[in-house]
């Protein structure tokens, strides 16, 4: 613990002492990441080509800001991202790195997996920096997969902006949301039964956003949770698709506030994969995640010959304002638990859904969360 303390300590004025020098800002011992938008203005919801360079030098040698691009150089699509960090005056970035002729060029970034789709985290919020870096760590730890991280240094149009996150984007991906390929001529039989990554989340900050709800009241609110879509995207999912997906969850939702509902052969069981929705609130639990559970929540569902086509909780997002970040709502509490926020924000739009009360309500679910606890 005295050891956290210190390092927490250490980047906050390590963190002051590089904003009060940006001005000067020629060298540091993290990457460099530096864009030119050649005279364009980066929006929200549209990619504008870019210029992109990274400078990371190995074997502990200082990164120049005059140095050569060594670690990445080329064109990008880039965008702001977000919905409530959108409006802080350090906002985060989505880009997909380009071929010269504008298709998507998936490279191996500062030694993460190769993709095309990447994001800037901007913790404007998040002083010490570290509340994404760590929870993305502790998570990839215990689940199937978190985001990878890598602090930089960012410059834009030879302005310092600070340091930033570089994160893998969530996606369908080998070495990502390892799911299948859901293509659109995927319509019919075993095909169309996966791959699926749906979440809940805000609307705002969603290109082309389409809602569903959930069938099962929010405890302490009766609310109903809205679903959407991440993969495939509404640009790309059939009309068949769309309706697999939402008659699915449905059909799992009915099964999970069904008499037999924990049988031990037909319940909900045979639905969702138990260990992935333990570990996901641990997760969330141990931050004291304010969002947790009702936005930026993500579950993933594999086609039915693949762990049975279960839904499996994650992979998790957004924790700049968890471990104690949040002045509102008992964010900052150190008791009681962050999936009774219905009962302490009962008037927030965004409530925590009915299935994770309901999966409290299972004897075995609650073993399951003491065991891996003490694991």
């Amino acid at each position: 613990m005295r050891q956290m303390v210190v390092l927490v300590q250490l980047v906050v004025l390590w963190s002051f002492s590089q904003v009060a020098a940006q001005v000067n800002f020629v060298s540091s011992t993290l990457p460099i990441v530096k864009i030119e938008t050649n005279g364009q203005i980066i929006e929200n919801d549209y990619k504008v080509n870019v210029t992109l360079e990274i400078i990371a030098n190995s074997n502990g040698q200082l990164n120049m800001v005059s140095g050569s691009a060594n670690a990445y150089s080329g064109m990008a699509g880039f965008e702001k991202r977000g919905s409530s960090s959108l409006v802080d005056e350090k906002p985060p970035y989505g880009f997909e790195l380009r071929t010269p002729g504008g298709a998507d060029s998936a490279v191996a970034l500062l030694g993460m997996p190769k993709e095309a789709d990447w994001v800037l985290l901007a913790p404007y919020s998040d002083k010490t920096l570290l509340r994404e870096y760590l929870t993305y760590t502790w998570a990839g730890r215990m689940m199937a997969w978190a985001p990878r991280t890598r602090f930089v240094e960012v410059m834009l149009n030879n302005q310092y902006l600070g340091v930033y996150v570089l994160t893998e984007n969530i996606k369908r991906d080998a070495g990502r949301v390892d799911i299948a390929n859901l293509k659109t001529t995927d319509n019919t039989g075993l095909e169309l039964t996966g791959g699926y990554i749906v979440k809940h989340d805000k609307c705002n900050g969603a290109s082309g956003c389409q809602t569903w709800l959930s069938t099962i009241s929010s405890a302490g609110s009766g609310s109903l949770a809205e679903y959407m879509l991440h993969y495939p995207k509404n640009d790309d999912v059939t009309q068949q698709q769309k309706v697999y997906i939402e008659n699915w969850l449905a059909m799992m939702e009915g099964v999970l506030t069904s008499e037999n509902w924990l049988d031990s052969i037909n319940g909900y069981r045979k639905y969702v994969d138990i260990s992935s929705f333990v570990d996901f609130l641990l997760v969330n639990e141990l931050t004291r995640n304010v969002d947790g559970y009702r936005l930026s929540s993500y579950f993933h569902k594999h086609k039915d010959n693949k762990f049975g086509g279960r839904l499996f909780a994650g992979p998790v997002w957004d924790f700049n304002i968890a471990l104690g970040n949040a002045d509102y709502c008992a964010g900052s509490a150190i008791e009681g638990w962050a999936y009774d926020f219905n009962y302490v924000c009962g008037d927030d739009y965004w409530q925590v859904p009915g299935i994770w009360h309901r999966l409290l309500q299972d004897p075995a679910f609650k073993s399951k969360i003491r065991e891996r606890w003490f694991s």
